[in-house]
């Protein structure tokens, strides 16, 4: 799942290449209206689905040298 679907699908399609599996693709702004929903609508209908990685991030401004790991500004 993510908004770029260039680079997920290039993912998707090295998974398949070098290790055999069957990856899917799911392109969504989880922030934009209907985002959510897309993807729960999706999710909920794949009826073999063994594996869901959802790695959307977040970040926020700060000089490096100041920043806190630790920290969140959600």
């Amino acid at each position: 799942m993510a908004r770029r679907a260039d680079r997920l699908e290039a993912l998707a399609q090295r998974l398949c290449d070098q290790h055999g599996v069957s990856a899917g693709v799911l392109i969504a702004d989880l922030p934009e209206d209907g985002g959510i929903d897309a993807i729960t609508s999706s999710i909920q209908s794949e009826s073999e689905l063994a594996v869901l990685v959802n790695d959307a991030g977040f970040s926020g401004m700060a000089r490096s040298s100041r920043s806190r790991p630790n920290a969140s500004t959600a």
